[in-house]
């Protein structure tokens, strides 16, 4: 259910922005981090390489302290939005 109100909550943000789109990336940032966030949590993505299992066992991909996850954000950058970690 979380995930419906976080997107009736960005549509309507983004309704809001027809007035004013020059505040589109900053209302767009935490919509994006979260999303990067909720991909990571979901574990939507391919399995660990062979050399991966070897190091680390049959772990989720992307977490194993969670740090990865806490540590994604997004900015502001020139035209557009970069997500990532630093």
């Amino acid at each position: 259910m979380e995930g419906i109100d976080n997107i009736n909550k960005f549509i309507k943000k983004l309704q809001g922005l027809q007035k004013a789109p020059e505040n589109m990336k900053t209302e767009l940032k935490p919509y994006l981090t979260h999303a990067i966030q909720a991909n990571i949590t979901e574990k939507k993505h391919l399995k660990n390489a062979p050399l991966t299992l070897e190091l680390k066992g049959n772990k989720h991909p992307l977490t194993d302290t969670g740090e990865l996850r806490a540590s994604i954000n997004t900015i502001t950058e020139n035209d557009g939005l970069k997500s990532g970690t630093p």
